[in-house]
């Protein structure tokens, strides 16, 4: 039987046809497939260093509430002499700290002498705070936190291992994963004459810490040996305290070059896990950065691959659709046009290439209206759902980096994007040798509004506030909320000292403005702690601090008012002065 030459090229215009499709639609299922893994590893990866900058930041948080009870006046007479009006003051001082952190399961005032007895306890039960009685307190010099944290010089923290059971079932805290930071209280004379404690629920600061997070993505915490410390599993974590080693270097291997030290950063798609799932994980090695018993923790989120893949099952359907539909046009155009038809088909083959390549797929024959323009149609469908796909994770993407350098609630920068314009400052500062001012902002008693009113109040008041720092300032200062009622505002290029205390006056003027709120209105003031450069620190940090310690002084005084690092606080009436 003699087959025709258009026979024949309608039968190879058929394979080649078909065979182009199937790797073209292999091609673009694997480009796919591969964007969608990378991007799902690099979201991963955003979420586990902003995950582990919220550890830091709570882990900061709690060091600055050690400091503040370390360097308190009454913690040293309680050591010294034990005299009751300044046990009283440090039994107040520790209980509103405990109110205001629901992660503290424990704070405690040890004495260095008498074996570590403990002098004042607050223990957290159900959610109930309460002051443990002198008969139940214990000596506690036997364990690393007090005999460690002694010999560390004033204002360095100490750190505890995370454990499962920390000590025994008299404490509070027992059985749940937790760790102790520690702080030594040093004498005039530079003596550690005791330590303050503070115990953390790892289990309630991490479950703050992931709920903004996607409900698919799950959490790992592994010390530095690789004990897993935190698991979807629980009966896999801490299994050290029961002699039975679960390490997340077995359970994930690619982690192994984080425990060696190779790398700080591990984003892998492993086939199964524990539970026979395939998962897409990013895992970091974070520093502890203070004295403790490990010099580093592993974090990591993983998600199940099925999930990542969920939103490729489209494509494939596409890609089917359009084999199915490429075989009778292959066979009705090489019968009658298998000429004509080379020239679409090349069209084609070449766009999928180009789509490959990630260029432009450029012309297709979409006004056709036989087949070849139905697998047209439908392969530029398929390009723009994978373009819509790309454009929705990058979006993404921007949002995650907006929510990390603002606050939510106000719009306002945060610690971390005012930790960048600061050091900036700082850097051009040196180079041209203008002034800067850092002023620390606390509103007064804003935890009664937020108690007496309600949360939705006190967003109303700290919305309010932080329009009118920003009404009170140029374009080129930075206003910014650190949490709670904290704020910052750094002025850049202010000349002289009046001129600050000018400026800060005006902020104390207009926050104390009436706020109307639902037929009504609140009255807030602000005490102000002022620090400048360089006079009181060469880095972001110093200034923060010397500003910090300005405004405490002020919270302490009689008066609401503003103080500058090293000065006494200012009063009300040379405030309007200063303003006027």
């Amino acid at each position: 039987m003699k087959f025709h030459i258009a026979t024949k090229l309608a039968l190879v215009l058929i394979l080649v046809g078909m065979a182009a499709a199937a790797v073209t639609g292999f091609f673009v299922y694997g480009i796919s497939r591969d964007l969608l893994v990378e991007s799902a590893k690099n979201r991963l990866l955003t979420s586990t260093q902003e995950l582990g900058r919220k550890l830091l930041s709570v882990r900061q948080e709690t060091v600055r509430d050690l400091q503040t009870i370390a360097e308190h006046p009454s913690a040293q007479a309680v050591l010294d002499s034990n005299e009751s009006r300044s046990r009283e003051q440090m039994v107040t001082l520790l209980r509103l700290i405990m109110e205001t952190h629901p992660a503290y399961e424990q704070i405690r005032l040890i004495e260095a002498k008498n074996h570590g007895l403990e002098l004042i306890r607050f223990d957290r039960r159900h959610h109930v705070i309460y002051q443990v009685s002198p008969d139940d307190l214990q000596e506690k010099g036997h364990y690393s936190y007090v005999s460690e944290t002694l010999n560390l010089p004033a204002r360095e923290a100490y750190m505890s291992r995370i454990s499962g059971r920390q000590e025994p079932a008299v404490d509070a805290g027992w059985g749940k994963p937790s760790m102790h930071l520690a702080m030594p209280v040093v004498s005039v004379q530079g003596k550690a004459i005791g330590v303050v404690v503070i115990t953390l629920d790892i289990t309630h600061t991490f479950s703050t810490l992931v709920e903004d997070l996607p409900r698919e993505f799950e959490l790992y915490l592994a010390n530095g040996r690789g004990d897993i410390l935190i698991h979807p599993d629980q009966q896999r974590t801490f299994g050290f305290d029961i002699g039975r080693r679960t390490l997340i270097q077995e359970e994930f291997p690619p982690t192994q070059s984080l425990i060696g030290g190779q790398n700080d950063r591990a984003l892998f798609e492993i086939a199964r896990n524990s539970e026979g799932k395939p998962m897409v994980a990013a895992f970091i090695r974070q520093g502890i950065e203070i004295a403790s018993e490990d010099d580093w923790l592993y974090l990591g989120l993983t998600q199940p691959l099925t999930d990542v893949l969920a939103e490729s099952q489209q494509l494939e359907r596409s890609i089917s659709q359009s084999m199915l539909i490429l075989l009778p046009v292959c066979l009705f155009v090489g019968i009658l046009l298998a000429r004509v038809i080379s020239r679409p088909i090349n069209q084609l083959t070449d766009a999928a290439h180009r789509f490959a390549s990630g260029e432009t797929i450029g012309h297709l024959p979409l006004k056709r209206k036989d087949e070849i323009g139905d697998l047209a149609r439908s392969f530029q469908q398929m390009q723009g759902r994978i373009s819509q796909q790309l454009l929705a994770l990058h979006q993404n993407k921007i949002e995650l980096e907006q929510l990390v350098r603002h606050d939510p609630l106000t719009g306002l920068p945060n610690r971390r994007l005012l930790h960048e314009r600061l050091e900036q400052a700082i850097a051009l500062s040196r180079r041209g040798n203008t002034g800067i001012a850092l002023l620390f902002v606390d509103l007064d008693d804003f935890k009664a509004i937020n108690d007496t009113l309600g949360h939705d109040a006190g967003d109303t008041v700290l919305v309010t506030v932080a329009q009118r720092l920003l009404e009170k300032v140029r374009v080129t200062d930075t206003v910014a909320r650190l949490g709670g009622d904290e704020f910052v505002v750094l002025l850049v290029g202010t000349p002289h000292q009046e001129a600050v205390s000018a400026i800060a006056a005006s902020l104390i003027e207009s926050i104390s403005d009436d706020i109307p709120l639902e037929g009504q209105t609140l009255n807030v003031s602000a005490s102000i702690g002022i620090s400048l450069y360089p006079e009181n620190g060469f880095t972001a940090s110093e200034l923060l601090s010397s500003a910090d310690r300005a405004m405490y002084r002020v919270k302490t005084g009689e008066h609401p008012g503003f103080a500058f690092a090293g000065e006494a606080p200012a009063q009300p009436a040379r405030i309007d002065e200063i303003a006027t």
